[in-house]
C-alpha cells in the first residue's frame, strides 16, 4: 500500500465526549510527525447539525452494509432495507443507551424508508473478502430524534469500521 499526503479522515459520533477527545488528541499531534511520516496539518470541524424535519434524504458517503436475514441486503426490497434499517438502528441504540449515558430523552421510533430509486448495489473489498454494500441517496422518515440519531451514528452495520456515514441532502416538511 502505498500513501502520499493529503490524507483526510472524516471522523462522526453522537457522543460529545468522544469526539471532543478524538479532537483534542489531533489538535495537541499539529505539526508532529505521526504514523508513516504524515503530520496532522489542520483539524476541521464541520458545524453541529440539527435535524428538524420528520423526512429527510440522505446521501450514504462511501457504503452503507445492511444485514437481512440471510446476507447482505442489495437494496431491491424496500421492505428488506426497512426492516434491516430499524433492526440495527435499535439494536445500535440499546447497545449505546447501556455503554453511554446518550442525551436523547426519549426512544427512538421506527424509520419508514420512502424512497430507495437512487440506491444501488455497491461492493466493497473489506478484510480480505468482498461484502455487499450500498450506495447513493435513500429518503427517510420518522421523528427528527430518531433521524438525528441516524445522522450522529451512521446507517447499518459496520459504523465502526467506516461504513454508513451519511450526510443531508434536503430535508422535507
Amino acid at each position: 500500500m502505498t500513501i502520499q499526503p493529503p490524507v483526510y479522515v472524516t471522523l462522526s459520533t453522537g457522543i460529545f465526549d468522544v469526539m471532543t477527545a478524538i479532537c483534542n488528541g489531533a489538535i495537541n499531534l499539529q505539526g508532529k510527525e505521526t504514523i508513516l511520516g504524515l503530520k496532522v496539518d489542520r483539524v476541521n470541524l464541520l458545524p453541529l447539525r440539527k435535524i428538524t424535519a420528520d423526512s429527510i434524504e440522505f446521501k450514504i458517503l462511501g457504503h452503507a452494509t445492511l444485514r437481512g436475514k440471510e446476507d447482505y441486503v442489495d437494496g431491491k426490497d424496500l421492505q428488506e432495507v426497512e426492516e434491516s434499517i430499524n433492526t440495527h438502528l435499535l439494536t445500535r441504540y440499546q447497545f449505546l443507551s447501556q455503554q453511554y449515558k446518550l442525551d436523547n430523552n426519549s426512544a427512538l421510533c421506527p424509520v419508514s424508508v420512502k424512497n430507495i430509486k437512487h440506491l444501488r448495489k455497491g461492493v466493497c473489498y473489506h478484510y480480505g473478502g468482498l461484502i455487499t454494500t450500498l450506495q447513493g441517496n435513500i429518503h427517510l422518515a420518522s421523528d427528527p430524534a430518531t433521524l438525528q440519531f441516524l445522522y450522529d451514528f451512521g446507517l447499518g452495520t459496520r459504523t465502526g469500521q467506516g461504513f454508513g456515514l451519511l450526510e443531508v441532502v434536503r430535508e422535507y416538511e
